[in-house]
């Protein structure tokens, strides 16, 4: 066209162009709408900066009993580490000398600071907000438990949920099948038109192309769990894979262990010679516990306590809590039957537990969810950690898996809508009906930028929901 346009297709009676106006402005519209769309992706990415932003770069390391700044990769294990008043602390360790206050809010949610003394565990990312500790380094690098909790969101955050495998399958199909929407627009063009209408053919096969890029698909599921999970992780709620998002709001039944889960065991009183105490001397609900299950039954889920105390104790405390099922002098096969018995009902399970007897029926549960001061094993089997002792947060958890679930259809819905749309559009179907209306593919690159760029900032308005 460029050197032999007139004498080709003007000879013919043909109307022709270059094109490259158009070819400009389909690359400006995509690589704009790339820039935008990477620059709201990294905003998805923000929990997973502030939580890199607990860790101090320098540590104060105490040498011959001087006190040396040094950056934080080169501390190591038995080094002896100080921190003052409104510093973070570098590393995971034990006080040695000292005492103070710490909070631990940005690990725990526990809004009180700490008491420290010797002998204390210290975590990195928390602060000290009162007095001066020296500890010794045992954690350092990858090795710390913020450092724990950052790897598990990501690897959460780059996991896959259901429906994004149901997306992916999807595109297989997606995409040969608008190559033969694009061919098959270029052959009815020349079919009804001839050879006059090859300029129009050849226009409306590439809009076709351009406008169905199925980015916007791609983007929907995995911009929507970054942004749910990052959120959660903020809030205490650390989740290890992608499916207990997707699960956690069609949970319909709760199955919740009792000590160290739901009640907290009283220090000062040994249950060998319990007998003769009251029973609410010798644990207490864990706080906020009773509003947990309020706000669980609210949202229609039937909770089942499970315990191995006697049943005096048991109904006790099921009843304290406002829980209208329990069993007592469970073992742990006991607690993997009632998830499989609620499961062989229809119900979506989910098991609350802390130690390792909870185990089983940890990893039977449709969601498993951990609490983050129990044992490792039940850690390493469960979904999703608990941060702390607030009961409340396994609502907020549901709430949160809602809201996710939620966008992540929108988000698909007006993926599907745009193609369903603006594909026709594109193949030149108003001309028809006889009206005189076409998306050029310089417009069809603006269109499809933009639906990836609107995916992306509807994902973000999940930083903002209660």
């Amino acid at each position: 066209n460029t050197f032999w346009g007139e004498q080709f297709w003007g000879s013919r009676g043909i109307t022709w162009h270059t094109y490259y106006d158009a070819s400009v402005m389909i690359v400006t519209f995509v690589l704009t709408g790339r820039c935008l769309e990477q620059r709201a992706k990294r905003s998805t990415a923000s929990a997973i900066r502030s939580l890199m932003g607990l860790v101090p770069k320098l540590a104060h390391v105490v040498f011959d009993d001087e006190v040396h700044d040094v950056p934080l990769a080169t501390v190591a294990t038995r080094d002896i580490v100080e921190v003052r008043q409104g510093e973070k602390i570098p590393v995971d360790g034990t006080v040695s000398t000292g005492e103070g206050y710490v909070d631990e809010s940005m690990i725990t949610g526990e809004p009180v600071p700490v008491r420290k003394q010797s002998g204390s565990r210290l975590l990195a990312g928390t602060i000290v907000s009162e007095g001066t500790l020296r500890f010794r380094a045992e954690q350092v690098g990858q090795q710390t438990v913020l450092a724990g909790i950052i790897r598990m969101v990501q690897e959460a955050q780059g996991s896959k949920a259901p429906v994004q495998r149901f997306v992916d399958r999807a595109a297989l199909v997606f995409v040969p099948c608008v190559l033969g929407v694009s061919i098959l627009t270029f052959v009815l063009w020349l079919a009804i038109g001839g050879a006059a209408v090859l300029p129009q053919a050849v226009l409306s096969a590439v809009s076709v192309l351009v406008i169905a890029c199925p980015c916007a698909m791609g983007l929907a599921t995995p911009t929507a769990l970054m942004v749910g999970i990052g959120k959660a992780a903020q809030k205490g709620i650390l989740v290890k894979d992608a499916t207990a998002v997707e699960q956690l709001c069609r949970v319909d039944a709760l199955v919740i262990d009792k000590t160290g889960t739901l009640t907290i065991p009283n220090s000062n009183v040994d249950f060998r010679s319990a007998a003769d105490i009251p029973l609410e001397n010798r644990e207490q609900l864990k706080p906020h516990a009773a509003e947990a299950i309020a706000m669980l039954k609210a949202r229609g889920i039937e909770v089942w306590m499970m315990s191995g105390d006697k049943e005096e104790a048991a109904a006790y405390w099921a009843k304290k809590a406002g829980i209208a099922h329990w069993q007592s002098q469970c073992l742990p096969q006991d607690k993997e039957n009632i998830v499989r018995r609620l499961q062989d009902e229809g119900r979506r399970v989910a098991m609350v537990g802390d130690g390792i007897n909870d185990s089983q029926a940890l990893a039977l549960a449709d969601v498993s969810i951990a609490m983050g001061r129990g044992t490792d094993v039940a850690m390493d089997v469960a979904q999703v950690t608990l941060m702390g002792d607030d009961l409340r947060r396994i609502a907020d958890a549901c709430q949160l898996s809602h809201n996710t679930v939620g966008m992540i259809r929108q988000n698909l819905f007006w993926a599907f809508v745009y193609n369903i749309v603006c594909i026709p559009l594109a193949a030149g179907l108003p001309h028809v009906f006889g009206v005189d209306f076409q998306i050029t593919p310089m417009w069809a690159s603006a269109l499809m930028a933009m639906s990836s760029v609107s995916v992306v900032m509807n994902s973000l308005r999940l930083k903002y929901k209660k």
